[in-house]
Formats: C-alpha cells, structure tokens, sequence
C-alpha cells in the first residue's frame, strides 16, 4: 500500500510540473501565433525617432526663427531686419527667419502691401486660412509648427514675438554644442503660476489643477525638430488654450 501511495504521489508531482510549464508556455506560444509580426516591429524608441516631415528641397538649417507678427506691424519688423535678425544671417548662414501671420481677414491693400514689403525682404510666411486676432494665437502657432515641420529643413525652432531681442550668435554656439539634442525645449521657465479667470489671457477651458503646467514663457523658446513634428503630426487632437506658451508646455508636459 505504502509503494502505491508513493508511486501515486510520484506520479501527481509530475502532474503538476508538467501543468505549471504548460501555464508558463502557453500563453507565449499563443501569442507567436496570433501576433507573428510583433518580433519584426521597430522598436518603440525607433519609430519615434522617425520624421514625419516632407522631404524639403531647401537647405538644411541649425536654427529656424519663426516670428509672430501681425498684418500692420510693418515698423516692428524693420527694426527686427535693421537690428539683430541682420547680425543672425551676416554671421550664420545656417540660420534662417521668418515671420508669419494670418492674412485670412486681409484688405486688398493689406495684402498688396505685404507682397511689396515679401518682395523686398522675402522673409514673410503667409496663412491664407487663418484671420488674424489676439485670442487665437495658439491657433496661429500650430499654423506656424505644421508649416516649419512640412516646409524647411532644420534642427532647432526658436519662437519669437516681433519684440523680442535676442543674442544669436550665444544661442547658436550653445546650440551646437549640443551636437543636435532629442526632445530639448528649452527657455525661461515658469511652474507656479496662476490660472487666469479673469482678462485678456482668461483661460477658460483650463480644468488640468490649480496652476499652470511649467511652460517657457512665450517671448522665446527653442525646440528641437521633433518636437515640432510631433505637435504638427497631432494638432488636431490637442487642446486649444488662450496662451500659447502654455499650451506648448501642456502638450508636451507628458
């Protein structure tokens, strides 16, 4: 009896090993059969690293500047080509601007005007679809990021106002050094500030927490090319907030 017992007991422990490998295998093997192109897919941080811009025919750029302008501020922009976007172009030829507005809402004279001045300076990018105005600036920036991400060739995007001054030659040297950064967004940072209820930068549509997400504040921050694509690729799924800046930092906050 105590053999039969033992042999029974042998036999059960076998039992149970084979069971437990056949949960452990299992379910390896069924996935082999149902997903066989999982081994052949690019690694995640592969495919992310892969562009989606077109293939510009222009010259390759270290630094895209891109300006927010309006239809009537003419006399900022000469300042801006008579001041430091001159010293930008004289000292680095792998740096290039341009400034940009909506011309949807345009007068014939406007637009007239505009092609006289694009003509003399050849610096002027022109949204036929967007009308100009203050509330949807953030709009005008995802103008700007699927333009620059579709149409020129470039490692750093750097967004201006058409009164901002900055020193190029450092930030191109310190860009450089950088040897061509992923995922680098880069200016003067702000974390703590309130959500306005209330004014011209009313954020109405804000419900993430009390303050806003840390954001470069909007008078000038550089990111790298993949970030631009990446906001380009997906602008119709982002959320649309009253200051741009601070819709930059959100969607990139994750």
């Amino acid at each position: 009896n105590l053999l039969v017992l033992s042999c029974m007991g042998y036999r059960f422990s076998r039992f149970l090993v084979a069971l437990l490998l056949l949960c452990v295998l299992l379910p390896f093997f069924y996935l082999q059969l149902l997903l066989p192109s999982c081994s052949k897919a690019p690694k995640p941080c592969e495919q992310c690293r892969k562009s989606t811009r077109k293939p510009p025919t222009s010259e390759h750029y270290l630094l895209l500047i891109v300006i927010i302008t309006g239809l009537n501020q003419d006399k900022e922009r000469a300042t801006m080509r008579q001041t430091w976007l001159a010293k930008s172009r004289l000292n680095h030829t792998e740096i290039e601007y341009k400034f940009v507005m909506g011309t949807g809402g345009a007068s014939a004279d406007q637009i007239d005007k505009l092609r006289r001045e694009n003509a003399e300076n050849n610096d002027l990018i022109f949204f036929e679809n967007f009308s100009e105005s203050y509330t949807k600036l953030t709009e005008k920036m995802l103008h700007a990021f699927a333009w620059a991400s579709q149409s020129m060739n470039f490692d750093y995007f750097f967004k201006a106002d058409d009164d901002t001054f900055a020193r190029i030659s450092l930030l191109a040297d310190e860009l450089r050094a950088r040897k061509l950064a992923r995922r680098f967004y880069w200016g003067f940072f702000d974390g703590r500030a309130s959500v306005k209820k209330a004014g011209k930068w009313k954020e109405g549509d804000w419900f993430l927490c009390d303050r806003y997400l840390p954001h470069a504040l909007g008078g000038g921050y550089v990111l790298t090319s993949d970030l631009v694509d990446f906001i380009a690729r997906n602008r119709d799924l982002l959320g649309v907030y009253s200051n741009e800046d601070v819709a930059v930092g959100t969607w990139l906050g994750g």
